[in-house]
Protein backbone atom coordinates (compact mmCIF):
# COMPACT_ATOMS: atom_id res chain seq x y z
CA UNK A 1 0.00 0.00 0.00
CA UNK A 2 1.10 3.47 -1.11
CA UNK A 3 1.44 6.25 1.50
CA UNK A 4 -0.54 8.65 -0.91
CA UNK A 5 -3.77 6.54 0.33
CA UNK A 6 -3.29 6.05 3.67
CA UNK A 7 -0.80 8.06 5.11
CA UNK A 8 -1.62 8.13 8.29
CA UNK A 9 -1.51 4.48 8.66
CA UNK A 10 2.03 4.24 7.21
CA UNK A 11 3.13 6.68 9.22
CA UNK A 12 1.77 5.24 12.11
CA UNK A 13 3.78 1.48 11.22
CA UNK A 14 7.05 3.59 10.12
CA UNK A 15 6.97 4.61 13.84
CA UNK A 16 6.60 1.85 15.61
CA UNK A 17 8.25 -0.37 13.76
CA UNK A 18 11.65 0.65 15.61
CA UNK A 19 9.62 0.10 18.59
CA UNK A 20 8.64 -3.40 18.03
CA UNK A 21 12.39 -4.54 16.97
CA UNK A 22 13.42 -3.06 20.12
CA UNK A 23 11.11 -4.40 22.23
CA UNK A 24 11.24 -8.20 20.84
CA UNK A 25 15.60 -7.76 21.35
CA UNK A 26 14.84 -6.78 24.59
CA UNK A 27 12.58 -9.60 25.24
CA UNK A 28 15.46 -11.96 23.70
CA UNK A 29 17.91 -10.54 25.93
CA UNK A 30 15.72 -11.17 29.20
CA UNK A 31 15.34 -14.75 27.85
CA UNK A 32 19.16 -15.36 27.47
CA UNK A 33 19.75 -13.91 30.99
CA UNK A 34 16.75 -16.10 32.31
CA UNK A 35 18.45 -19.29 30.50
CA UNK A 36 21.95 -18.49 32.00
CA UNK A 37 20.34 -18.34 35.56
CA UNK A 38 18.75 -21.78 34.50
CA UNK A 39 22.35 -23.12 34.22
CA UNK A 40 24.01 -21.40 37.05
CA UNK A 41 21.84 -23.31 39.11
CA UNK A 42 22.09 -26.39 36.77
CA UNK A 43 18.11 -26.66 35.75
CA UNK A 44 19.41 -28.31 32.34
CA UNK A 45 16.00 -28.99 31.28
CA UNK A 46 14.98 -25.10 31.55
CA UNK A 47 17.49 -23.98 30.28
CA UNK A 48 17.83 -26.36 27.01
CA UNK A 49 14.16 -25.20 26.45
CA UNK A 50 14.84 -21.52 26.46
CA UNK A 51 17.95 -21.70 24.72
CA UNK A 52 16.08 -23.76 21.77
CA UNK A 53 13.33 -20.81 22.00
CA UNK A 54 15.71 -18.08 20.92
CA UNK A 55 16.94 -19.75 18.78
CA UNK A 56 13.89 -20.08 16.97
CA UNK A 57 13.59 -16.63 17.27
CA UNK A 58 16.88 -15.91 16.44
CA UNK A 59 18.37 -18.74 14.40
CA UNK A 60 22.00 -16.72 13.32
CA UNK A 61 23.53 -16.24 16.77
CA UNK A 62 26.23 -18.55 17.16
CA UNK A 63 26.00 -17.87 21.39
CA UNK A 64 22.60 -19.60 21.61
CA UNK A 65 23.88 -22.65 19.82
CA UNK A 66 27.34 -22.80 21.76
CA UNK A 67 25.28 -22.55 25.01
CA UNK A 68 22.57 -24.96 23.84
CA UNK A 69 25.23 -27.25 22.98
CA UNK A 70 26.89 -26.94 26.02
CA UNK A 71 23.83 -27.69 28.43
CA UNK A 72 23.34 -30.82 26.09
CA UNK A 73 26.31 -31.90 27.07
CA UNK A 74 25.88 -31.33 31.03
CA UNK A 75 22.63 -33.59 30.24
CA UNK A 76 24.58 -36.29 28.61
CA UNK A 77 26.46 -36.56 31.35
CA UNK A 78 23.80 -37.58 33.77
CA UNK A 79 22.20 -39.85 31.69
CA UNK A 80 22.01 -43.42 30.57
CA UNK A 81 24.25 -44.93 27.76
CA UNK A 82 21.76 -45.23 25.40
CA UNK A 83 20.17 -41.48 26.10
CA UNK A 84 23.61 -39.75 26.15
CA UNK A 85 24.75 -41.22 22.74
CA UNK A 86 21.19 -39.09 21.56
CA UNK A 87 22.45 -36.25 23.63
CA UNK A 88 25.81 -36.26 22.44
CA UNK A 89 24.53 -36.26 18.75
CA UNK A 90 22.93 -32.87 19.72
CA UNK A 91 25.75 -31.42 21.71
CA UNK A 92 27.86 -31.96 18.91
CA UNK A 93 25.17 -30.63 15.83
CA UNK A 94 24.56 -27.52 18.43
CA UNK A 95 28.75 -26.71 18.81
CA UNK A 96 28.84 -27.09 14.72
CA UNK A 97 26.39 -24.87 14.25
CA UNK A 98 27.70 -22.14 16.38
CA UNK A 99 31.13 -22.46 14.50
CA UNK A 100 29.66 -22.44 10.88
CA UNK A 101 27.87 -18.88 12.00
CA UNK A 102 31.17 -18.46 13.84
CA UNK A 103 34.09 -19.55 12.35
CA UNK A 104 36.53 -19.12 15.34
CA UNK A 105 34.49 -19.16 18.07
CA UNK A 106 37.07 -20.11 21.23
CA UNK A 107 34.88 -21.01 24.02
CA UNK A 108 33.14 -23.76 21.22
CA UNK A 109 36.91 -25.06 20.57
CA UNK A 110 37.67 -25.24 24.42
CA UNK A 111 33.91 -26.72 25.38
CA UNK A 112 34.70 -29.39 22.22
CA UNK A 113 37.96 -30.20 23.90
CA UNK A 114 36.19 -30.94 27.41
CA UNK A 115 33.57 -32.88 25.28
CA UNK A 116 36.00 -35.24 23.23
CA UNK A 117 37.88 -35.63 26.01
CA UNK A 118 35.75 -37.33 28.13
CA UNK A 119 33.72 -38.87 25.84
CA UNK A 120 34.37 -43.14 25.33
CA UNK A 121 36.20 -43.59 21.89
CA UNK A 122 33.18 -45.57 20.43
CA UNK A 123 31.37 -42.47 20.46
CA UNK A 124 34.30 -40.12 18.83
CA UNK A 125 36.32 -39.20 21.76
CA UNK A 126 39.68 -39.99 22.68
CA UNK A 127 43.38 -38.02 23.21
CA UNK A 128 43.65 -37.44 19.50
CA UNK A 129 40.00 -36.21 19.31
CA UNK A 130 40.57 -33.90 21.78
CA UNK A 131 43.94 -32.53 20.80
CA UNK A 132 42.93 -31.74 17.30
CA UNK A 133 40.35 -29.00 19.24
CA UNK A 134 42.98 -27.57 21.48
CA UNK A 135 45.44 -27.35 18.58
CA UNK A 136 43.07 -25.11 16.87
CA UNK A 137 42.55 -22.75 20.27
CA UNK A 138 46.64 -23.01 19.67
CA UNK A 139 46.44 -21.23 16.56
CA UNK A 140 43.94 -18.24 17.95
CA UNK A 141 45.43 -18.25 21.47
CA UNK A 142 48.64 -20.12 21.81
CA UNK A 143 48.85 -19.74 25.82
CA UNK A 144 44.88 -21.16 26.25
CA UNK A 145 45.58 -23.48 23.75
CA UNK A 146 48.97 -25.07 25.91
CA UNK A 147 45.74 -25.14 28.79
CA UNK A 148 43.62 -27.01 26.83
CA UNK A 149 46.67 -29.42 26.17
CA UNK A 150 47.56 -29.56 29.49
CA UNK A 151 43.81 -30.92 30.71
CA UNK A 152 43.88 -33.41 28.03
CA UNK A 153 47.51 -34.78 28.94
CA UNK A 154 46.56 -35.10 32.94
CA UNK A 155 43.09 -36.58 32.09
CA UNK A 156 44.82 -39.72 30.06
CA UNK A 157 47.85 -39.45 32.91
CA UNK A 158 50.57 -38.09 30.61
CA UNK A 159 52.58 -36.45 33.10
CA UNK A 160 56.10 -35.21 30.96
CA UNK A 161 53.50 -33.75 28.37
CA UNK A 162 51.32 -32.23 31.29
CA UNK A 163 54.24 -30.36 32.92
CA UNK A 164 55.68 -29.38 28.45
CA UNK A 165 51.92 -27.48 28.14
CA UNK A 166 51.61 -26.25 31.83
CA UNK A 167 55.05 -23.85 31.33
CA UNK A 168 54.35 -22.91 27.26
CA UNK A 169 51.08 -21.85 28.70
CA UNK A 170 52.85 -19.75 31.49
CA UNK A 171 55.43 -18.47 29.62
CA UNK A 172 52.97 -16.79 26.82
CA UNK A 173 51.93 -13.57 27.97
CA UNK A 174 48.29 -13.06 29.13
CA UNK A 175 47.17 -10.59 26.39
CA UNK A 176 44.43 -12.52 25.84
CA UNK A 177 42.39 -11.84 29.46
CA UNK A 178 42.40 -8.60 29.36
CA UNK A 179 39.71 -5.84 31.07
CA UNK A 180 35.87 -7.30 30.86
CA UNK A 181 35.37 -9.03 27.67
CA UNK A 182 37.52 -12.13 27.78
CA UNK A 183 36.62 -14.46 24.81
CA UNK A 184 36.89 -17.72 27.07
CA UNK A 185 35.11 -20.06 28.89
CA UNK A 186 35.26 -19.75 32.78
CA UNK A 187 37.24 -23.14 32.37
CA UNK A 188 40.36 -21.22 31.12
CA UNK A 189 40.96 -19.44 35.03
CA UNK A 190 40.84 -22.36 36.60
CA UNK A 191 43.15 -24.50 34.55
CA UNK A 192 45.93 -20.99 34.67
CA UNK A 193 45.64 -21.49 37.79
CA UNK A 194 46.31 -25.02 38.18
CA UNK A 195 48.89 -24.98 36.18
CA UNK A 196 50.43 -22.20 37.92
CA UNK A 197 50.60 -24.25 41.04
CA UNK A 198 51.72 -26.97 39.30
CA UNK A 199 54.50 -25.28 37.96
CA UNK A 200 55.59 -23.10 40.77
CA UNK A 201 55.24 -20.51 38.32
CA UNK A 202 53.30 -17.62 37.98
CA UNK A 203 51.24 -17.84 41.22
CA UNK A 204 50.03 -14.89 41.77
CA UNK A 205 48.34 -14.59 38.47
CA UNK A 206 46.66 -18.02 39.15
CA UNK A 207 45.43 -16.62 41.95
CA UNK A 208 43.84 -14.02 40.12
CA UNK A 209 42.81 -16.34 37.96
CA UNK A 210 41.33 -18.31 40.09
CA UNK A 211 39.59 -15.48 41.75
CA UNK A 212 37.62 -14.59 38.75
CA UNK A 213 36.74 -18.77 38.28
CA UNK A 214 35.22 -18.19 41.14
CA UNK A 215 33.15 -14.82 40.57
CA UNK A 216 32.20 -16.19 37.39
CA UNK A 217 31.45 -19.86 37.93
CA UNK A 218 28.16 -21.47 37.51
CA UNK A 219 26.95 -24.69 37.39
CA UNK A 220 28.20 -25.16 33.97
CA UNK A 221 31.43 -25.35 35.43
CA UNK A 222 33.16 -28.54 35.60
CA UNK A 223 35.35 -28.03 39.00
CA UNK A 224 33.57 -27.23 42.26
CA UNK A 225 34.28 -23.68 44.32
CA UNK A 226 36.07 -25.67 46.78
CA UNK A 227 38.60 -26.98 44.64
CA UNK A 228 39.30 -23.59 43.44
CA UNK A 229 39.24 -22.14 46.95
CA UNK A 230 41.88 -24.95 47.72
CA UNK A 231 43.75 -24.54 44.87
CA UNK A 232 43.51 -20.65 45.62
CA UNK A 233 44.86 -21.33 48.98
CA UNK A 234 47.91 -24.18 47.70
CA UNK A 235 49.11 -21.06 45.32
CA UNK A 236 49.31 -19.07 48.61
CA UNK A 237 51.19 -21.10 50.55
CA UNK A 238 53.54 -21.30 47.82
CA UNK A 239 54.55 -17.54 47.86
CA UNK A 240 53.94 -17.08 51.64
CA UNK A 241 50.90 -15.29 51.89
CA UNK A 242 49.60 -17.19 54.88
CA UNK A 243 46.38 -14.97 55.25
CA UNK A 244 45.11 -15.19 52.40
CA UNK A 245 46.26 -18.95 52.14
CA UNK A 246 44.07 -19.54 55.80
CA UNK A 247 40.80 -17.54 54.31
CA UNK A 248 40.62 -20.06 51.20
CA UNK A 249 41.67 -23.50 52.90
CA UNK A 250 38.37 -22.25 55.56
CA UNK A 251 36.55 -21.48 52.39
CA UNK A 252 37.15 -25.34 51.03
CA UNK A 253 36.77 -26.68 54.51
CA UNK A 254 33.62 -24.87 54.93
CA UNK A 255 31.89 -27.19 51.87
CA UNK A 256 33.45 -30.23 52.25
CA UNK A 257 34.68 -30.38 56.37
CA UNK A 258 36.14 -33.78 56.15
CA UNK A 259 38.78 -32.84 53.40
CA UNK A 260 41.64 -34.75 54.27
CA UNK A 261 43.85 -32.81 51.59
CA UNK A 262 42.56 -28.94 53.08
CA UNK A 263 42.48 -30.58 56.61
CA UNK A 264 46.25 -31.18 56.53
CA UNK A 265 47.04 -27.81 55.09
CA UNK A 266 45.38 -26.26 56.88
CA UNK A 267 47.17 -27.42 59.94
CA UNK A 268 50.64 -26.81 58.33
CA UNK A 269 49.50 -23.20 57.66
CA UNK A 270 48.06 -22.49 61.26
CA UNK A 271 51.27 -24.27 62.89
CA UNK A 272 53.46 -20.79 61.49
Amino acid sequence: MGCTSGLKKCLTVAFLWPMLFVAQNKSLVSLEIEADAYCRKGQWDMASEAYEHLIKNDPNTARYHYKLGGVIGKKAQAANVFKAIGLVDEAKASLSRALELRPNYLEVFWAQTELYTQLPGILGGGKSAALKYAQKIERLEPAIGALAQSKIYQYFEDTDKTTLANRKALQTPTTWCTGSDCNHANAVHFAYGKAAFQSEMEQEKGVIFLKRYCNDYSAVDQEKLEEAYFLIAQLSFQIKDFEQAKTYINLALSKQPKWKEALVLRQQIESL
